[in-house]
């Protein structure tokens, strides 16, 4: 299943604010919430993804309630992610803070390996789209819009929103598999 977060932020407090998960295979959107953030949300991200903190303490779901409802829907799916590194580093940020149990965290962690990263695909299958920084002395990373952009998808609801992203890294996914 391919899922993507929206954040309070990007550092090592923030939480999440917004959850999707969509199966891989059949676009069929299993879960799509507001989560109660845990966290203050900066004004970056507030303007990035546009959810209003107040809706979502009032009316997100609880972080412990949402991955025990998402891991129960998806039982034996492994979890990717177009930036798994952050998606995976910012649930389990949010499980530990919002106190989710040790079962919990242990079933995310042993479904959402780092390696299992769209992004990391999508500039290994886009290789001859890379472009060099001087600067780092590496290349860039494709966003998933310049992904997108290469492969003719066009991209379903709003951008940086989480079950749009979701639905987007699942279209890429499928062109790399070769199944659209």
């Amino acid at each position: 299943v391919v899922i993507d977060t929206e954040t309070t932020g990007l550092g090592e407090n923030d939480t999440v604010v917004e959850l999707a998960v969509v199966g891989a295979k059949s676009r069929e959107v299993i879960f799509n919430n507001l989560i109660v953030p845990y966290s203050p949300c900066h004004p970056a991200a507030a303007k990035t993804h546009g959810i209003d903190m107040e809706s979502a303490t009032r009316t997100g779901r609880e972080p412990h309630s949402a991955l025990v409802e998402v891991l129960g829907l998806t039982p034996q799916k492994r979890l990717t992610a177009y930036n798994m590194v952050f998606d995976r580093r910012l649930l389990l940020q949010t499980a530990y803070v919002s106190g989710v149990s040790k079962i919990v965290i242990s079933d995310l962690i042993s479904r959402s390996e780092e390696r299992s990263c769209i992004m990391e695909l999508a500039n290994r299958y886009f290789y001859e789209h890379l472009e060099w920084d001087h600067e780092k002395s590496c290349f860039k990373r494709l966003s998933l819009e310049r992904c997108l952009e290469i492969a003719g998808i066009d991209r379903e609801g709003t951008a940086h929103r989480a079950l749009s992203v979701a639905l987007a890294a699942t279209d890429l996914l499928r062109f790399m598999a070769g199944e659209d």
